[in-house]
């Protein structure tokens, strides 16, 4: 801030130096040219006409010095006056450096003995720390060593309990196998005692099976199989793929549409179908119910 002062008053002193020297070269050549205007006068030389051009003239250089002046004294004072300002701005923020300085050495942390003991309260405290995890780490390798042993005890015992055993456990694993067999057994011929195949030779209706066209014995014509629970009274519907499926072929939507979904386009030079995956069937009173369709491949 006070070299900005400092260079202000070197660039503005050079100017109101040259405006004061513009002023009394003005007034100088005023004041001559009035001495010859007088003089011509006095020796008859000029005519009126040039007298007063010549005063006109001389006038007009009067006011313009005399504004200049005014020009230069405002000047000047207003110069002066950012100057000062600019002074009092620069020991305003000179001063408050120095306050900030001088809180920054009071801050403890500027304070080397504040420093040392901070520094010396950390060391304590990891010491303690340190302290502490060894402390852990042995309570640890206690515990490892106890349980080591105790499982050198119960495998110890465990191997004894084994060899004094051996023929009970055998004899009990036997005894535990023929009884899970004749279980699995009787499950076996109780499942294969609720299930039940019939045979149907074409669908009733839309996802329907008449009771009525149901038979137990397969026959050539019988082109569905149901295998169904009795208990339940539902199970699954497939294609007999003993039966003949000329008709079926020659009148799809008579004997397949309704209950079956179709993966190809049947042809001209189909002479078969594949089962791509079963559908579903449940009781409905007399007849049956389709609750899923059969996928079924022509080739």
């Amino acid at each position: 801030m006070i070299k900005l002062t400092l260079l202000l008053w070197v660039v503005i002193l050079p100017i109101v130096t040259l405006m004061s020297q513009n002023n009394s070269t003005d007034s100088t050549s005023t004041h001559s040219d009035n001495t010859i205007t007088n003089s011509a006068l006095e020796s008859g030389q000029y005519d009126n006409s040039a007298i007063k051009q010549k005063s006109k003239s001389t006038d007009q250089k009067i006011f313009f010095g005399k504004t200049m002046q005014l020009l230069t004294i405002k000047t000047l004072f207003i110069m002066s006056l950012l100057l000062f300002l600019l002074m009092i701005a620069g020991f305003a923020i000179l001063y408050l450096k120095i306050k900030n300085i001088e809180k920054a050495k009071k801050s403890p942390l500027n304070n080397s003995s504040g420093l040392k003991k901070e520094v010396s309260n950390l060391k304590f405290s990891l010491n303690n720390a340190i302290y502490n995890i060894e402390k852990l780490l042995g309570i640890v390798t206690s515990l490892k060593k106890e349980i080591e042993d105790i499982r050198k005890t119960q495998d110890k015992k465990t191997t004894d309990s084994v060899n004094q055993s051996g023929i009970k456990q055998q004899t009990e694993t036997d005894t535990s196998e023929i009884v899970n067999e004749t279980i699995t057994n009787t499950i076996q011929e109780e499942t294969k005692s609720s299930k039940q195949i019939i045979y149907f030779p074409s669908p009733f209706g839309k996802m329907k099976f008449s009771g009525g066209d149901e038979i137990e014995e397969e026959q050539p014509h019988s082109i569905y199989k149901v295998t169904y629970d009795i208990n339940e009274g539902k199970g699954e519907l497939t294609l007999n793929t003993n039966a003949n499926f000329a008709k079926a072929l020659n009148s799809p939507e008579m004997y397949l549409e309704y209950v079956c979904e179709y993966i190809n386009e049947i042809k001209t030079n189909t002479n078969n179908i594949n089962v791509v995956s079963p559908g579903s069937i449940k009781k409905d009173g007399e007849d049956w119910t389709v609750t899923e369709k059969i996928k079924i491949k022509f080739v």
